[in-house]
């Protein structure tokens, strides 16, 4: 009963994907506003990650700064 319904299992799951990998027709209009709003959104989004990473790595540049400064005015006294 087990090797059934593993073979089930694995026929419905092969034809779904065969279901959504076939090409069909896609009566579909793409205008060119579509095109500049996918490029407005990846030009965010790279935009935002290289401002996080600038904030990120200033954080972290000022506190191993602060960090030897004090350091050394310990050993200094």
């Amino acid at each position: 009963m087990n090797k059934k319904k593993s073979f089930l299992c694995l026929i419905s799951i092969t034809s779904t994907l065969f279901y959504f990998v076939s090409t069909k027709n896609a009566y579909a209009y793409l205008d060119p506003g579509t095109g500049s709003y996918l490029i407005q959104i990846i030009a965010a989004a790279l935009l935002g990650a290289l401002f996080s990473l600038r904030i990120f790595w200033s954080r972290k540049k000022n506190f191993l700064r602060n960090y030897f400064i004090k350091k050394a005015k310990i050993r200094k006294n």
